[in-house]
């Protein structure tokens, strides 16, 4: 069934309302941007320098008095993975360092173990090939001599 030229040009009425629509609906967006921006650019902006440098301070001097009471109660930094710093006693950074080296040994003797592990079936195998062809050999030798 064909589309009539009436309902033909009912959807591109409504088409073509529904794109003013958003074109409308765009440019007021774009108008609104353009004055917050203008508004925004109208802030005095050694203010927000100011405020910027003194929070900056205010975290330097925090930081700083953390720094100096950890380092007063004789606590350690420590940095993690992710480069944040913590602070840890003396019996937890011994901890720390036992249970990372303490890792450490167990994950190569593992690896130790598997690899001689994989030589020990190699080489079950390869004596088993090599018996093989050892057989093979002779069975050929048997048969061209029974043959010849």
């Amino acid at each position: 069934m064909a589309i009539s030229d009436k309902e033909e040009d009912e959807i591109r009425i409504r088409m073509r309302e529904e794109l003013e629509r958003k074109e409308k609906e765009r440019l007021e967006a774009i108008a609104h941007l353009k004055q917050v921006q203008q508004n925004d650019n109208s802030f005095n902006q050694s203010e927000v320098d100011a405020e910027k440098r003194d929070e900056l301070r205010r975290i330097e001097i925090a930081e700083e008095e953390k720094r100096k009471f950890y380092k007063e109660k004789g606590y350690i930094p420590v940095k993690d993975r992710a480069g944040n710093l913590y602070w840890l006693t003396k019996e937890e950074y011994e901890e720390k360092k036992h249970r990372i080296k303490s890792k450490h040994s167990s994950q190569n003797k593992t690896e130790l173990e598997i690899t001689e592990e994989t030589i020990k079936k190699s080489s079950k195998y390869l004596f088993a090939g090599l018996l093989f062809f050892v057989l093979l050999a002779m069975i050929i030798l048997v048969a061209t001599f029974i043959i010849g």
